[in-house]
């Protein structure tokens, strides 16, 4: 995705981004998708460190109470590029599961007032969370959705993988922090993303699954092990 294609990022701060890259005499990128952006952009070269989690802090709880119903949890400002109206097509497709979208932004009054016109009942806005709240939700979701067409951090993919939710996510930026098939699926069209989500839906045992192997993916990219990165870097 090109900064420039997305409407709600202002010029300005797009502009004051790049002062800022092309200053600076040293690179790093949080992933492959903007070590490739940056490539392509700009001819920059830069070296990727990834975004860290604390796995210590987004943990899943030991004894929970299974959900009567399933929850389906999505966190993300809520952006045309993060495509968060899916969330509300899955609720319609699946009325028995609940869908929780934690999160604000421009398109929460045409999301409200989708849900009201079509209404729609199993859908709930939790607005911005702090960390001990966002934490909770992770903790209670069955599934973590995230239909966002581009990222250049994973920081919410990891943090519902330490917290033992399996993740749907695009394919479009190749998130090193979703093993497609182990942890998660990557998917590369809307209908995918549904046949997916379904398919965990229904399968308990799948959910159990990946939840349990993106835990351990996900303490590869704990905050402990990434500042060693930092402190190599600095001393090299």
């Amino acid at each position: 995705m090109r900064l420039r294609n997305e409407p709600t990022i202002a010029s300005e701060a797009i502009r004051l981004w790049e002062q800022t890259v092309l200053r600076c005499d040293h690179l790093f990128s949080n992933s492959r998708a903007v070590q490739q952006s940056l490539q392509s952009e700009y001819g920059l070269k830069s070296e990727i460190v990834p975004t860290g989690v604390d796995t210590k802090f987004f943990e899943p709880v030991r004894h929970r109470t299974p959900n009567t119903r399933l929850r389906v949890l999505f966190v993300g400002s809520l952006r045309p590029f993060k495509q968060p109206q899916l969330l509300l097509d899955a609720a319609l497709r699946f009325p028995d599961a609940d869908f929780l979208i934690a999160g604000d932004g421009p398109m929460a009054s045409q999301l409200n007032d989708r849900m009201r016109d079509q209404n729609i009942r199993n859908v709930r806005f939790a607005g911005l969370l702090a960390a001990a709240q966002l934490r909770h939700e992770y903790q209670q979701a069955d599934i973590f959705l995230f239909p966002s067409v581009w990222e250049g951090s994973h920081r919410v993919i990891l943090e519902a993988a330490a917290c033992t939710l399996p993740v749907i996510a695009r394919k479009n930026y190749e998130a090193e922090t979703v093993v497609d098939g182990k942890t998660g699926y990557l998917v590369t069209s809307d209908q995918e993303l549904f046949h997916r989500l379904e398919a965990l839906l229904y399968s308990p045992k799948l959910r159990q699954e990946f939840g349990v192997a993106g835990r351990e993916h996900s303490k590869k990219f704990d905050r402990d092990v990434l500042t060693g990165c930092w402190q190599e870097i600095s001393c090299g």
